[in-house]
């Protein structure tokens, strides 16, 4: 028997943030991450609730003060997220970067990446014509030490040695 879990809220119009994109851990069927409108990623286990409204672990990175501006919840908002191969680490894309979590450590991504930041000036533009709200998927070597991301111009982002920017302890236990 298949149960299905819908949650719906009757005031739609004034949702202040969406879930953007789910993923199952790949070795712990029972856990679930899911990223958010707001650029959080929530961690959950589905044994405590199939409702998914109380999450084990959340990632989000702080803003830095003073740099809120019109624009930054928009390209915050996380389009893709995939767990690597043994589920230590998830990879997260939003408009601006990508960023690797580790899911032992939710303070902060332990790598960020900028593939996009030649368009923050123009950020008044993209969003006139719409391409503001364009999403991005991205993913993850089957070894772990290389990420991937579309970009504009159909060309692809490809980030080689991952796991090497990363503090040599960390490195170690991918």
């Amino acid at each position: 028997m298949i149960e299905k879990f819908v949650r719906l809220d009757h005031d739609f119009f004034f949702v202040a943030e969406v879930i953007t994109s789910a993923e199952f851990h790949p070795t712990h069927c029972h856990t679930l991450a899911y990223s958010s409108s707001k650029g959080s990623i929530r961690l959950i286990d589905l044994r405590q609730s199939a409702l998914c409204d109380k999450h084990s672990k959340l990632f989000e990175e702080q803003e830095a003060p003073g740099s809120r501006s019109f624009f930054t919840e928009i390209i915050a908002s996380i389009s893709d997220i995939k767990f690597g191969r043994n589920g230590r680490y998830i990879l997260s894309r939003d408009y601006m970067t990508l960023k690797l979590w580790d899911i032992n450590m939710d303070s902060g991504p332990v790598s960020t990446f900028q593939v996009h930041e030649y368009l923050r000036p123009k950020l008044c533009d993209l969003y006139e014509n719409d391409s503001i709200f364009d999403k991005f998927e991205c993913c993850l070597s089957g070894d772990g030490q290389r990420v991937s991301t579309a970009i504009y111009s159909a060309c692809l982002a490809a980030i080689r040695e991952v796991l090497k920017q990363l503090p040599s302890k960390l490195a170690r236990t991918q």
